[in-house]
């Protein structure tokens, strides 16, 4: 369900839009031009109404703390990409 309690097709959604000013929010679109729904990430516990569980990264541990290795085709493939990615996103993208 979206936030507005409309139902979601999934198999039709073609684009997923994450937006940093709304970190448990997702926009699911069936198309480029259209507006989208947008779908509430929160989970809500059923056995208190209004409650809600915290996922602002505070309690996530990360799965390879140390980093994990890549192939060489691989990081090249993602250095052919690099004028692609937005400059405050390429920080990470460079300790590869």
């Amino acid at each position: 369900m979206d936030i507005e309690g409309k139902g979601v097709s999934w198999p039709k959604t073609i684009n997923n839009e994450f937006d940093k000013s709304k970190p448990y929010s997702l926009v699911l679109k069936t198309s480029l031009n259209s507006v989208g729904q947008e779908i509430c990430l929160k989970r809500r516990n059923l056995l208190r109404v209004g409650s809600q569980d915290d996922v602002s990264g505070g309690n996530v541990k990360p799965l390879w703390p140390n980093g994990k290795t890549i192939s060489a085709p691989k990081l090249s493939d993602l250095k052919s990409f690099m004028h692609l990615i937005p400059s405050d996103c390429r920080d990470f993208y460079d300790r590869l």
